[in-house]
């Protein structure tokens, strides 16, 4: 459906209504409301009961339904972390070494997590915001800074350590258009990514330098100088009643409940994925193999038929030419039949495509199924050592896992939401039509400033990085072909505005999910970040129209 200009409204008007009165989730529900309204031709009534049927939708993809599911699993690991004296043991064992006592050694505790768990922007948000927030709290960190340290090094480092399923999601992209060696343009490209690049590392230089602009400057200051963590009347993603979880009384702090229960969730993760993804590629294998089989059988048997009626055509007498007429054609739609078998066996997948190898099992590999497993083990762990050492009883850990659930209920209804604008942006065709602007103003030296000014639009309006991929690839890398330039360039444009609109939008699931994890007000949140993302695109902006002209004029 094309709707033009009117397929931007919905997402522009829900962030900025967001914005505006700081209520998200009504903002959201009419942008959702306006956008299959439009769709319904202005019909209210057609419209409200189109929107009924995608919030309904977003539980049909089994992505969605994950990212749900252990997002509220989170609220059970932190309320059984935090009563039975795990999270109380972590803070004191790591202020005995003297890490995290001051804002600053807090905040780069957070910087340095985010770097070394790159396997997936989704646990990288929950590591964080596990590790980082009692020492970020302890410190007098604000919540707003903590989310932005949090969501700095999530989307970003994924990014520029491409050994995850982000990775192997680019190559298979880059593979489609055609791209003979995707891993070396993927690699060529990490240098490029200006915007990654100096979004992690500003934030890596705001808190060395311990200077801040904007509506973060007040965040801080209000922490520093009032003690408050959290601005009067914020709402933060999770209850208080979960974040002020009070250990036990008469337990001793045992930092061991939230290590073990964390280096849990660390190594589930890429197990999960390793395990997703090898079943993945063994069922493609057998599918393939089968597949192959089959049209080879039907191949012999076209193959049989054909011989019979050649050999018919050749004892047939040639003045009886109805009868040759019609066995010709039979002939001629046994070769087509033929031609189109042989067409869909070229079509399946190489042996190459389904190796066991690193990159093809991370490809294949399901990121939400292998967060919601390590999410899962993590709180049983957490709630059998509690039992096992006999901190709680089984009554307590049962309420303390369905408060933690509760807690996050805000949270929840905020992800349902953010997919239903999402799935409502690409009904209405909201990337391709942004896409379309740009193309009169393209040129060789322009197209990498272009393309990512274009990806950050999209990524910030649809609130999906990989969706903006997959949209502006095959855009991009058939333009750079036809005019000329550096593929690593336009790719790591591409990726770079993505990664902006993942970084920042407030209808960002990674951007929702390290609001949940550092416990801060989600607009808050956004409000505080979006200075920094601004400056980091300006100055990657600014790099890319240097680098195009220099590919361009050199």
């Amino acid at each position: 459906m094309e709707l033009g200009w009117v397929s931007v409204v919905p997402p522009v008007a829900a962030i900025a209504l967001a914005m505006a009165t700081r209520q998200v989730i009504p903002s959201l529900l009419f942008g959702v409301t306006v956008g299959w309204t439009a769709m319904a031709g202005w019909d209210p009534l057609a419209g409200l009961a189109d929107t009924v049927t995608a919030l309904v939708d977003v539980f049909k993809s089994g992505y969605n339904t994950k990212v749900i599911l252990f997002s509220a699993l989170v609220g059970a690991l932190i309320t059984l972390t935090q009563r039975s004296g795990g999270v109380e043991g972590f803070v004191r064992w790591m202020q005995a070494l003297n890490i995290g006592k001051t804002r600053r050694s807090a905040s780069l505790v957070a910087w340095v997590t985010g770097l070394v768990v790159f396997v997936e922007s989704s646990i990288t948000c929950l590591v964080v915001g596990a590790v980082a927030r009692p020492l970020s709290d302890a410190a007098g960190v604000s919540r707003e800074k903590l989310a932005y340290v949090c969501d700095s090094t999530s989307a970003p480092v994924c990014i520029l350590i491409p050994l995850n399923a982000w990775g192997a999601y680019v190559m298979g992209l880059l593979a489609i258009q055609g791209i003979d060696q995707p891993l070396i343009v993927l690699l060529e490209a990490i240098p490029l990514n200006f915007y990654a690049l100096v979004a992690l590392f500003g934030t890596l230089l705001v808190i060395l330098l311990q200077k801040d602009f904007g509506p973060m400057k007040k965040a801080e200051d209000r922490a520093r100088n009032e003690g408050k963590l959290l601005a009067d009347g914020a709402l933060p993603m999770i209850s208080s009643e979960v974040i002020a979880m009070p250990m036990k009384e008469g337990l001793t702090p045992r930092k061991r409940n939230m290590l073990v229960p964390l280096a849990v969730l660390i190594v589930m993760m890429p197990l999960g994925l390793y395990l997703t993804g090898r079943t993945a590629i063994l069922e493609q294998r057998a599918a393939a193999e089968g597949r192959a089989d089959a049209i080879g059988l039907e191949l012999d048997a076209i193959g049989l038929e054909l011989d019979a009626i050649g050999l018919e055509l050749s004892n047939l007498d040639t003045e009886l030419a109805a009868i040759p007429a019609g066995e010709a054609m039979l002939q001629e739609l046994g070769k087509a039949r033929q031609a189109a078998l042989e067409a869909e066996r070229e079509a399946l997948p190489s042996a190459a495509a389904l190796e066991l190898d690193v990159f093809n099992i991370l490809g294949q590999g399901s990121g939400s199924t292998a967060v919601l497993w390590a999410v899962l083990a993590s709180t049983l762990i957490a709630a059998f050592m509690a039992l096992a050492q006999r901190l709680l009883s089984f009554g307590e850990v049962n309420s303390l896992i369905l408060q933690g659930m509760a807690g996050l209920m805000p949270m929840a209804v905020i992800m349902v939401l953010a997919f239903a604008i999402n799935n409502t942006c690409s009904a209405m065709e909201t990337g391709p039509y942004v896409a379309s602007l740009v193309e009169p103003w393209l040129s060789p030296a322009l197209l990498p400033f272009l393309l990512f000014v274009c990806a950050c639009f999209i990524a910030f309006s649809t609130g999906t990085s990989w969706g903006t991929f997959g949209i502006m690839m095959p855009i991009g890398i058939p333009l750079v072909a036809a005019m000329g330039g550096s593929l690593p360039l336009v790719v790591a444009a591409i990726l770079g505005g993505g990664v902006f609109g993942d970084h920042c939008s407030p209808i960002s699931d990674t951007t929702v999910i390290s609001s949940m994890a550092t416990a801060c007000d989600h607009i808050d949140h956004v409000r505080t970040q979006l200075p920094y993302a601004l400056v980091a695109a300006a100055i990657a902006g600014v790099g890319y129209l240097i680098a195009g002209a220099l590919v361009v004029f050199l």
